[in-house]
């Protein structure tokens, strides 16, 4: 019911102003590439209330939509909240779908822990992209503004970045057993959040973005990938490491 919630308000928040000020009244739907970013993202969620069997898959898409959703929100923190309109704080809600599907029975969960927590080159893509996230909030993202004054009263946009870059590293590190989609969660967060400067601006004005938001998009695509790898990654096991009669009968 929490994804189902997610899902259906993050469509709401599609086609609700999610900007009104001076008369001026902004949606996601008038961008088509934000749009249709949004729609994919929120078409994989639905897989989970479906109960195909794909809750990994759908959590890290619900992540991605709140993630997408949050930048616009940080943008305007803290000083000019008050222009934001009912799409905004709806598409926040988009959370509620990877918090459903962490509280799923264990029998029918999806959301294993990492099998190579830090090993091999899932975790060195995660690396590099945390690097080039760091790297990228001091350049140019859009007509000359960095990511570190982005936000309408400072600096809220590149402490939030600073803090999705700290928390992957520590998750990283450090997979915490009692959340194991965590890690998974925290990237596709993150993932939805630095893609927004390039999807905001594909196709008609790709040209304004600057140095720090391709690199941003970059290390969104790595990070996201890298996690994924480090999940799907399956060591060797004891039959395994045995003869080839061993592990015929293990298999068995």
């Amino acid at each position: 019911m929490l994804a189902i919630g997610g899902i259906v308000t993050g469509l709401l928040a599609l086609g609700l102003p999610y900007v009104s000020a001076y008369g001026e009244r902004a949606r996601y739907v008038d961008d088509g590439t934000a749009a249709g970013f949004l729609l994919v993202l929120l078409c994989f969620s639905s897989w989970f209330p479906a109960q195909v069997g794909r809750d990994e898959l759908t959590a890290a898409a619900g992540a991605a939509a709140f993630g997408f959703f949050l930048f616009f929100v940080i943008a305007f923190a803290f000083a000019h909240l008050g222009y934001l309109g009912s799409g905004a704080w709806l598409g926040l809600c988009a959370a509620l779908i990877p918090i459903g599907a962490l509280l799923v029975p264990s029998e029918r969960r999806a959301l294993r822990e990492p099998r190579r927590p830090s090993a091999g080159m899932g975790a060195a893509a995660t690396l590099v992209g945390v690097a080039l996230l760091v790297a990228g909030i001091w350049l140019d993202a859009d007509a000359g503004e960095s990511y570190w004054t982005l936000s309408a009263s400072g600096h809220a946009v590149g402490i939030l970045m600073l803090l999705l870059a700290a928390l992957n590293l520590v998750l990283l590190a450090v997979p915490v057993r009692a959340v194991p989609a965590l890690d998974l969660i925290v990237a596709a967060t993150t993932f939805g959040f630095v893609e927004a400067g390039l999807v905001s601006t594909a196709f008609v004005d790709l040209g304004s973005l600057g140095a720090g938001g391709w690199l941003e998009a970059c290390a969104g695509v790595l990070l996201l990938a890298g996690v994924w790898r480090v999940r799907t990654t399956r060591p060797p096991t004891q039959s395994d490491s045995g003869a080839p009669g061993q592990r015929s009968y293990a298999r068995r």
